[in-house]
């Protein structure tokens, strides 16, 4: 995924390998950021390749969606991580339609650098 930032006309790669995929249940990939271009420097050199894990929950009429973003290297990365995270959820709801809009996200980033539990940042949308 490119990624242009408008700011510092910097350009961003997010990429990663999906590990696990179980419908209607949960998606799991690896995640990494380099600049510049595919398999170019890495954004965050102490969390050169971190795991995101993406669940599905019925509530009812609704869905809750959990994502959960882990092993970083520093408290940096993963509260760098975690206010994107945050910023994507936020837009999820003028994305989707009236009828889609009863879901419920919360994003969860790992603790670093020792992985000391999760630190919960919830989205009610």
């Amino acid at each position: 995924m490119e990624v242009r930032d408008p700011r510092s006309k910097e350009t961003y790669w997010g990429q990663g390998v999906y590990r696990e995929v179980k419908p209607p249940e949960r998606i799991v990939f690896s995640w990494s950021w380099t600049k510049d271009v595919p398999d170019g420097p890495q954004l965050h050199p102490g969390s050169p390749e971190t795991e995101v894990t993406v669940e599905f929950f019925a509530r009812g009429n609704s869905t809750e969606v959990v994502v959960t973003h882990a092993v970083f290297g520093s408290a940096k990365d993963r509260d760098d991580h975690r206010q994107g995270w945050n910023g994507c959820l936020d837009l999820l709801p003028k994305r989707c339609t009236a009828r889609q809009l009863n879901v419920r996200a919360k994003a969860r980033s790992s603790q670093a650098p020792e992985n000391e539990g999760l630190a919960d940042c919830e989205k009610h949308l």
